[in-house]
């Protein structure tokens, strides 16, 4: 009996150990196949790059992928691929209009009222200095009792202080050392110029430049979901192009018996195959 007990524990012993060996080349297995899979992703990747910039033929099949991956890299290229040289004009159209006439113009109008509201602030944290003053905190020009106005042209671009008396200033942009510090600061020189508008407040230039910003923002989130928009769009044309329509239908009826609940069940299976 006791050698009989020694035999079972001698063989669950070796069992265990077998299974240990078991899992460890499972494991590294596993490690391989991982390793193999990663290899294999990006030299996947490198090809379809390569086919993409016609270093390599790519196949009939590929076209759809092929046309997509081309208009992220170049709005229109997919459509090029397709050969649907008539859109290419809509792409180009859509994209200059939305670029100029969005992002383009409004960031534009945003620098223009941040330049603004940035003249304003530098007043209020005396940063503004009469002509021909000692550049010093104890000449600077005093925020208040002032009025904002712009030049009545266009683009409103010419920024004018203008006090209780009347007087009026345009603000030139200057760089320097203001106290033992350097900043960006701005000399008031005299000036008259009665076709102006306003008067406004730094609460209305910052109002004027956070809207401008909003905007622009959204006009390029906009410009890059129609970048995204035509290349979908180069994709899909190329699977319709692709897309067999004749009036070959096959299809063929199978025996299917699916488990269910552990036991088979009897059916048919019919398969319909497009060509």
């Amino acid at each position: 009996m006791r050698s009989f007990n020694l035999l079972f524990f001698f063989l669950l012993s070796f069992t265990a150990l077998g299974q240990k060996d078991s899992t460890v080349i499972q494991l590294d297995s596993l490690v391989k196949n991982v390793e193999l899979k990663s290899k294999d992703t990006s030299k996947v990747f490198l090809k379809t790059l390569a086919k993409t910039f016609g270093f390599q033929p790519y196949e009939p099949d590929e076209k759809p992928k092929i046309a997509f991956v081309r208009s992220l890299f170049l709005p229109g290229w997919g459509q090029y691929t397709n050969r649907d040289y008539w859109k290419m004009g809509l792409v180009y159209g859509a994209a200059g209009a939305g670029w100029y006439f969005g992002a383009h113009t409004n960031n534009i109008r945003y620098q223009k009222y941040l330049g603004h509201y940035s003249r304003a602030t530098l007043l209020s944290r005396g940063l503004v200095f009469y002509e021909g003053t000692t550049i010093t905190s104890t000449n600077a020009v005093p925020s208040a009792g002032f009025e904002f106005f712009l030049s009545n042209d266009a683009d409103n671009s010419t920024f004018y202080l203008q006090d209780t008396e009347g007087n009026q200033f345009v603000l030139l942009a200057q760089n320097g050392e203001v106290d033992g510090f350097v900043e960006d600061y701005y000399i008031a020189q005299s000036t008259e110029n009665d076709d102006v508008v306003g008067a406004f407040s730094t609460a209305t230039f910052k109002s004027a430049k956070d809207q401008y910003r909003r905007w622009r923002d959204a006009s390029i989130i906009g410009f890059a979901a129609g970048w995204l928009f035509f290349a979908l769009e180069a994709n899909v044309a190329a699977h319709l192009k692709s897309f067999d329509v004749s009036d070959d239908i096959s299809w063929r009826v199978s025996p299917a018996g699916p488990e269910t609940f552990g036991m088979h069940a009897s059916g048919v299976k019919v398969a319909f195959s497009f060509k």
